[in-house]
């Protein structure tokens, strides 16, 4: 942030310093008074050119810019500006740059342009307006009561008085002021959970809890350790794959094979809106973090120079039981401190884009707009899987795939056709009236990803030891693409377990989520396959849950800093855009208006962001 305010400073430093030297003058001449209107042009100018582009950012994706921007360093947010505008966003570029050319024109031509007072007024009643929005940001941004629809919300508010107050709001954690009150909050929190079986107030979410094997009934029984293959699919949405969808049928279906021939949630959450929530989620079942963009993007603070407090997870635990433990991801190993994440945990391989076999894999000849996150889904399974086949059983690898990412242009070229496009929709009982809100890109990459993974399971399955291996596959989140009737769509992904273990196929509509899914898998491997785990865990998740019938009875969160979608969900209520809603069966919301429960459910919100602060801080979350 430091780097972002010194380089906005070097900009303006000069301009202010110039009205704070005109403005102390006792009487102003003329040429005083014109640079005054001048620095107000350039302003008022500056602050059309920001809602413009923050406008221009929620059109593209359907959400509203925080300030997890300011997370990023300059060469970043340089960086992802290159990748994310590419050729597919030439309208884009042109917009832009016909703005920042007629804004340059009218301010160094305004005095031949007879300018009148009414527009010098204008603009300066125009910067007072919007100063005092910024200022004023707890009435300028209204909450979801105000409007019809979840999409009028977004709509509807102000996108850079939301910019400003995501950002004072990071700054304004929920912190403990004395000891008594660390121990008074510790004991509410473990009194929300009494289904654990806590057994320490200085790590509050240590506990010896048993994990039922919801699992353990649909798999068979072995000696053999089977292993363990990991699917992020980047941005694989309910809405568009599975069986609750928001469109007439699937655009995913040897995914939905998968689904059909295995185990599958209906009602499954990621516990954040971006890829950075995943990896700690699905890993450690880990508390939410401090930074805006979750657990693994926190500063360096925890002992022994570790980026990371310490926790136990996935990882550490395999690698004790004799299993080879691998990473794979198409992407940069810096982006989200992926690298530094698995390497901490002690990953065996960590294989990220600086690591491919450049002789084989050649990424810049087939990005479209020579500008790409990374390698497309099929290069990455063909460089994970090269390397698995030195490697013996058991094992776990984890693949995390980018061809679904914006800007959508990591896919072969034939899906990008019309003529295959076509043909596809009407192979999947589908046309193009109805995927209209889908622009035709993603819906190429959502096809080639779909058959990257078909292809991915052709060639694994040649292999000795592919029936003894569990396979998981979900979305590292959902895609907002407007589809959806209710609120969650950013978080509503498919989670699919598929394995040649399996005795029989399941389907569940109770609500579960990222953090829920380590507790049962440990909990299926140490019963129906003697892999050791240790008793002690820190676990924010309860498990996966195995209802046919909708429940919500358990603790999600979400993005817990956010104030444009839902951000924790505890039971059936959750929190979202300022107000308590109740959570109801499909995915529906109604607002809740009993006083009482409203108290009592934002003293928990209040006691886990609390807590979740005090253990990320203070690394206290392990022993």
């Amino acid at each position: 942030q430091m780097k972002w305010l010194m380089s906005i400073w070097s900009i303006i430093e000069s301009p202010i310093m110039e009205v704070i030297q005109i403005s102390s003058l006792s009487n102003l001449d003329f040429q005083s008074f014109r640079k005054l209107w001048h620095f107000q042009s350039i302003v008022v100018y500056l602050l059309i050119l920001a809602l413009f582009i923050l406008t221009e950012y929620f059109l593209i994706n359907n959400a509203l810019l925080s300030s997890t921007i300011f997370e990023f360093s300059l060469i970043e947010i340089i960086n992802i500006g290159l990748t994310e505008v590419s050729s597919n966003r030439i309208g884009f570029l042109i917009a832009l740059l016909a703005l920042l050319v007629s804004t340059a024109f009218i301010f160094f031509k305004s005095n031949k342009l007879n300018q009148t007072k009414i527009a010098n007024w204008s603009g300066l009643l125009y910067l007072i307006l919007g100063v005092v929005s910024l200022i004023n940001r707890e009435h300028t941004f209204k909450s979801l009561a105000y409007f019809n629809s979840y999409n009028h919300f977004l709509l509807g508010n102000s996108k850079p008085v939301f910019l400003m107050k995501t950002y004072y709001e990071s700054l304004e954690l929920d912190t403990f002021s004395t000891q008594q009150e660390i121990k008074e909050e510790v004991i509410k929190f473990q009194a929300n959970s009494l289904a654990k079986n806590y057994n320490s107030l200085d790590y509050p979410l240590l506990n010896n809890s048993e994990y039922e094997n919801v699992l353990g009934s649909y798999f068979k029984i072995g000696a053999t350790k089977p292993n363990i293959v990991i699917i992020i699919s980047e941005s694989l949405s309910a809405s568009f794959s599975g069986n609750n969808l928001s469109i007439k049928n699937s655009l995913t279906p040897f995914t939905d094979s998968l689904a059909n021939n295995g185990l599958s949630w209906n009602n499954f959450f990621s516990n954040a809106e971006r890829s950075y929530g995943v990896l700690p989620n699905l890993l450690a079942s880990l508390p939410s973090g401090t930074a805006a963009r979750g657990f693994i993007n926190m500063d360096k603070g925890a002992t022994n120079n570790l980026r990371y407090p310490k926790h136990n997870n996935l990882i550490k635990i395999l690698n004790n039981n004799d299993y080879k433990t691998s990473y794979f991801y198409g992407g940069a190993g810096n982006f989200d401190h992926v690298a530094e994440y698995m390497s901490q945990i002690e990953i065996n391989n960590c294989i990220t884009i600086e690591k491919f076999d450049t002789t084989k894999y050649y990424m810049d000849l087939y990005a479209r707009s020579k500008q790409a996150w990374g390698y497309k889904d099929g290069d990455l399974y063909n460089q994970g899987l090269d390397i698995m086949d030195t490697i013996k059983s058991p094992y776990l690898s984890i693949f995390q795939t980018l061809s679904n990412h914006t800007p959508f242009n990591l896919s072969d070229d034939i899906y990008y056709t019309e003529e295959y496009l076509k043909a596809k929709l009407e192979s999947l009982g589908l046309n193009a009236e109805e995927v209209k809100k889908i622009d035709q890109n993603i819906l190429s990459s959502i096809f080639y990803a779909d058959d990257a993974l078909k292809s991915f399971f052709k060639r694994i399955k040649q292999r000795e030891d592919y029936e003894n291996t569990i396979f998981i596959i979900t979305g590292d989140h959902a895609i907002d693409l407007n589809l959806a009737d209710h609120v969650f769509e950013n978080y509503h992904i498919p989670f699919i377990i598929y394995s040649p273990l399996l005795k029989k196929t399941g389907q569940f509509n109770s609500l579960s989520s990222h953090v829920d899914v380590l507790p049962s898998l440990l909990s299926l491997l140490k019963n129906n396959y003697n892999v050791d785990r240790p008793i002690a865990n820190h676990w924010i998740g309860e498990g996966l849950k195995t209802d046919s019938l909708f429940k919500s009875n358990q603790f999600t969160p979400l993005c817990i800093s956010a104030s444009d979608m839902p951000n924790i969900i505890i039971k059936e209520n959750v929190l979202f855009a300022g107000g308590v809603y109740q959570l109801n069966e499909n995915l529906g919301i109604t607002e809740v208006n009993d006083t009482s429960k409203i108290i009592d459910f934002m003293n928990q919100v209040e006691t886990y962001r609390k807590i979740n602060n005090h253990v990320c801080k203070n690394n206290l979350i392990d022993d």
